[in-house]
C-alpha cells in the first residue's frame, strides 16, 4: 500500500512544486501551442485543397 505523509515535509513540496512550475510551465505552454498550429495548418490545407479550383504552390504555402 502506498501511504503519502506531506505532515512534515509540506513546504518542501510545495517549494518544489512551484519551481518546476516556474521551469516546466514556458515549455509546455510553447509546445501545446507549437503542436495546435500544426494540426490547424494541416487541416486548413486540406480545406483550401478541396474548396480551391487548382490551388499552386505558392497559395498552399508549399514548395513547387
Amino acid at each position: 500500500m502506498l501511504k503519502i505523509d506531506l505532515s512534515t515535509s509540506g513546504a518542501a513540496v510545495s517549494c518544489a512544486m512551484q519551481h518546476l512550475e516556474r521551469q516546466q510551465m514556458p515549455f509546455i505552454l510553447a509546445l501545446t501551442a507549437t503542436r495546435l498550429a500544426q494540426r490547424v495548418k494541416a487541416g486548413s490545407l486540406e480545406v483550401m485543397k478541396q474548396r480551391l479550383d487548382r490551388p499552386t504552390p505558392s497559395t498552399l504555402n508549399t514548395p513547387e
